[in-house]
Order: C-alpha cells, then structure tokens, then sequence
C-alpha cells in the first residue's frame, strides 16, 4: 500500500459517510466486515480484523496507545534506503478500516510538523485545517537555509539579502499563533535573515531552541550588530541557543524562565559590559547556562555596579579551555560582578586553567553561600583548594566554604589513574576527610549527601566513604544540567 499524500490523508474526515457514528469500544458501523460497500476481499479481510483480541480494547485506548509513539510529520525520506520512510502516524492509517479511521478522529496525532521542503509546508498547512485546527502545535524546521532564496540559499551568497520563502512565510504568518514548540536549524549567515522580518504575536510558544546547521561558510564573519526584530511570546519559558551566535534580547518575554546558550561560538568579541548587557534583561530566569568564551583584550575595565538576578537558583557557565583571552581572574570577575543571592544549583565546565585559578574559585564560591549543588571540572590543585576550603572556616567567617552543600561532582581536567595511588593521595585524603566533616551532625552545617567524582574512586576509597553514609556516584555526565534541576 502505497503512502498517502495530503489529499488522501485529510479527505476522509470531511467526505467520512458514518462520521455520525461512533462508538467506545470495539468496531464501529463503517469497520464491519458486512459492509455492502465493500468487495468480497475487504470484507474477508474486516472479517479476520474482527475477531483479533486488539479490537477488544475500547477506541479511546486505542487512541491512547496512538498517542505514545507519535513522531513528527511529515516524515518523507527521499531515498529509498530508509526503511521507514514515513511517519508512525501515517503507517497505521493504512493498517485496517477502524485504525485508519481512528487515527484521523485524533487531533493530538498530528500536531508534530517538520519541514524539509517547501512541499512539507503545503501538507502540513492542509493537515491544520483538517486535523488540527484548534491545537497547538510543535513545529521543526530542520535547516532554514532550504527555504531562503531561489532553491535554498548558498552561504557565500548572504550579502545579496535572499528573502524567505513565501510558502514559509505565509505559514508562520497564519499559524505562529498556534506554536507551542519550535525549533529551528539555521547558521549564521541564513539565521538573521529569519529574525529580519516581524511576526505575529507566538500567543502559545513556551518553547524556543534554535540550533547550528552546516554552514557552507564558516570563516565568513557577519558584520555585527545586524537588523534582528524581537519575537514576541507572552507565555516563552525557555530559550536554547546551541553552537550559534544569537543575541538572548531576541526573544521579549516577560515569562522566560530557562536560558541555555550550549556551544555559542562567537564572531563578535565581547566587553563585560557587552556580556553583562546581555543578561541584564534576564532578571526573571530561573536557569541559566551562559558561555563566555571571548573577551576583547586588554580585559581592564568592570562595570562598578554589579547585575541583579534576584531570581537565579540555578547556573552553569561554561568556559573555553582552549582560549588565550580568557583567564581564571577574568573569569572570576565576570561571576562576581553578578549578584545572585538565591543560587542553589551551581555548575562550572571547561573553565581556564593557569596561575591564580585556586585563588579565583575561592572567590566565585564564597559569593553563593547558598548553593546546594556543586558540580565543578578544575585541575588537581583547584580541587585541593575546594576541599579544603570545604574543611576550614575561612578568615572573617564561622564557618567552612558552602555551608549549605549537600552534593558534590568533581571532575579532574587531566586523565589520572587512581591506582597508582601514591602520586594522588594527597587527593583521595582531602577527599576522606572532607566527608568526616561534612558527615558530622551538630556542625551548623548541612550535611553532604552524595559524591561523585571522574575518574572513579578507588574501591577502598568508595568503601570508606559509604561506611561515613555518604552516597558515592560515578559521574556518568561530568555536570550538573539545567534540566536534572528542578525549581521549587
């Protein structure tokens, strides 16, 4: 049986002649192998579909179980390799007379879209009038630059100003309104052009991700700032950014919640005042992950007045390891120029190594006493510094480093062996003796509930620290994320 194209997909749900006729479980009038309409095959084959055990269950469990394996459409591969060449959702309405017809009575089937083509585009503005009218939708479009000019636009060509395609721009225009979720491929040379034009209003969008696509010509610099128009989503609660440079003011949304920025790659080297004008407007967000990557050198000057966010519970920033700009201070200065006074949840990955590093995580630590979660990557000595600092009560303070601390990742940047236990042990007993601290009742501290730590633990190392009642976890990924965390 051959797959249906829009046509064939929506029409039974106008032109259905027993639509009246429904019933909670079981076949309905148009299902049964009696059916006059039928040839004598078909009603053979109606026959042996009715005395299977599946069509004992109800129509609204089988609509249900539907739902589960919904996939997004249309999925239509060009090649024949794919086995699977369309989506779930298509696949059984051309099981039997009852699945089919059932699948076209749920909505919620066919509120997944992607667009590859502009021919995608025109089946799935027919599937929301017939399927899907009142729902909200999740829409993918998987690489913008196939809707950008004449066939798709070629990177090199950007500077000609190429318009969207119509077809996609009388879709958004239509239907934004109706989006919840949309996720967009694009790279920096097609990307501003999706942002250049205005929008409705995204009435029902809670979810923004837009991510890197192959571009064809990376070296190529955009001249910045370019013309963007901010999209307007009154109910956004969270906002991804990966591998692209887009500007977090994009977005005017009074209801952001979560901001990821995963693998930003810069072309416009960053001032802190830029950095820190950047997350000026994100003084509601709960979640924050934040590269810094570039800071244009020489890094002398700090605004005096630091940034609130009030609201900021948890962070992870993420540095460049590789990076010659950025320094353990610079990086230090950046945070504590922030001041965020309920952070529980804090994780830092990839952050710059080098002379003064123990001295400026000491600094960050001791701006957040309230953090509940550390997740940390740092070199041996940084460690040793954090675990002692955990120990010892600091100068001009009653208490250790983190009072409130009740979990712990850590994560060594050089590949160590613990079993050659003699050149770590300084390690693995700052380690011991940080949980017979941290374990002890009646300190005025919290007391730590799990360690984990990459490499792993020797096993003996691991014994005595469950013998403490300390929970020990192998870091399966290295950090903390946005997403494991859950605000209260």
């Amino acid at each position: 049986m051959t797959s249906p194209d829009a046509e064939e997909l929506t029409t039974p749900l106008t032109s259905n002649p027993y639509a009246h006729v429904h019933t909670s479980s079981g076949f309905a009038v148009e299902d049964m192998s009696d059916d006059i309409d039928l040839i004598p095959a078909t009603r053979l084959k109606a026959a042996h579909n009715a005395s299977l055990p599946v069509t004992r269950l109800p129509d609204d469990v089988l609509q249900a179980i539907f739902e589960l394996e919904a996939e997004e459409i249309p999925r239509v591969t060009r090649t024949k390799s794919d086995i699977r060449s369309v989506a779930y959702q298509i696949d059984i309405t051309h099981v039997c007379r009852r699945w089919r017809r059932l699948a076209l009575l749920t909505p919620s089937l066919w509120c997944k879209l992607r667009l590859d083509h502009d021919q995608d585009v025109v089946m799935a503005t027919r599937i929301i009038s017939q399927c899907t009218e009142s729902l909200s939708l999740e829409l993918r479009i998987s690489d913008l630059g196939v809707f950008i000019g004449e066939g798709g636009v070629r990177c090199s060509l950007w500077r000609v100003s190429p318009e969207l395609s119509p077809l996609l721009r009388s879709f958004l225009e239509k239907h934004l309104h109706k989006i919840c979720t949309l996720s967009i491929g694009a790279c920096k040379h097609t990307l501003p052009i999706f942002f250049r034009d205005e929008y409705p209003v995204a009435e029902r969008l809670t979810s923004l991700v837009v991510q890197d696509s192959t571009c064809e010509d990376a070296r190529t610099p955009l001249p910045w700032p370019y013309h963007v128009s901010r999209l307007v989503a009154p109910h956004l609660h969270t906002l991804r950014i990966e591998g692209i440079d887009l500007p977090l003011h994009i977005v005017d949304s009074a209801t952001l919640r979560t901001v990821s920025t995963r693998g930003r790659s810069w072309d416009r080297l960053s001032t802190p005042s830029d950095l820190l004008s950047e997350l000026a407007g994100l003084s509601h967000v709960e979640n924050l992950r934040y590269a810094i990557t570039n800071l244009r050198p020489p890094v002398t000057h700090w605004p005096a007045q630091r940034l609130e966010l009030p609201r900021l519970r948890s962070l992870h920033i993420e540095g460049d390891v590789q990076s010659s700009i950025l320094s353990p201070y610079q990086m230090a200065r950046f945070i504590l120029a922030i001041h965020m006074p309920n952070l529980v949840h804090l994780s830092m990955s990839q952050l710059p190594q080098g002379y003064g590093s123990q001295e400026s995580l000491m600094q960050i630590l001791s701006s957040v006493p309230k953090v509940v979660s550390l997740s940390i990557e740092f070199d041996r000595d940084a460690l040793l510094a954090l675990l002692s600092g955990l120990v010892e009560v600091g100068p001009g303070t009653q208490t250790p480093l983190l009072p409130q601390l009740q979990r712990i990742d850590l994560c060594l940047t050089q590949p160590l062996n613990f079993t050659d236990s003699f050149p770590h042990y300084p390690l693995l007993s700052a380690v011991e003796e940080m949980a017979m601290v941290r374990r002890v009742t009646g300190t005025g501290i919290a007391l730590l509930e799990r360690l984990s730590m990459a490499p792993d633990l020797p096993i003996r190392t691991v014994d005595r620290l469950r013998q403490m009642g300390l929970s020990v976890g192998r870091l399966q990924s290295n950090f903390l994320d946005i997403e494991e965390v859950s605000v209260s």
